[in-house]
């Protein structure tokens, strides 16, 4: 969620991280609840809780504030998948939201809410 994120903004997710009055008030409310739709896919899908725990999309964001907690907001740190788009190559963010999106229907799980 992160990657497509960074990619559909332009922006590297650790700006986010470290710009409070947005990662707090918009980012994170967002990445959360696009977090839990995965997960509700893949409740639909029969992973259980030991496979997929309900609290993996906090879990995630959790993983991903450690690990930008330390980096200069002025540094231009970019996922790869950001790099391939403004680079103009072929990139996976489709494949990985599309494919979400193509199970829940499958499923019945309306995504997104």
């Amino acid at each position: 969620m992160f990657t497509t994120f960074s990619c559909l903004t332009r922006v590297p997710i650790a700006f986010y991280v470290k710009t409070p009055s947005l990662w707090d008030d918009k980012v994170m409310p967002l990445l959360l609840e696009t977090g839990k739709e995965v997960v509700a896919v893949g409740r639909a899908l029969g992973f259980s809780e030991e496979d997929l725990p309900s609290n993996a999309a906090e879990v995630g964001i959790a993983f991903c504030v450690e690990m930008t907690k330390d980096w200069d907001v002025n540094v231009n740190h970019k996922v790869g998948t950001q790099l391939d788009l403004e680079a103009g190559r072929p990139f996976e963010v489709e494949a990985i939201v599309g494919e979400v999106v193509r199970l829940a229907k499958k499923v019945g799980v309306l995504v997104p809410r």
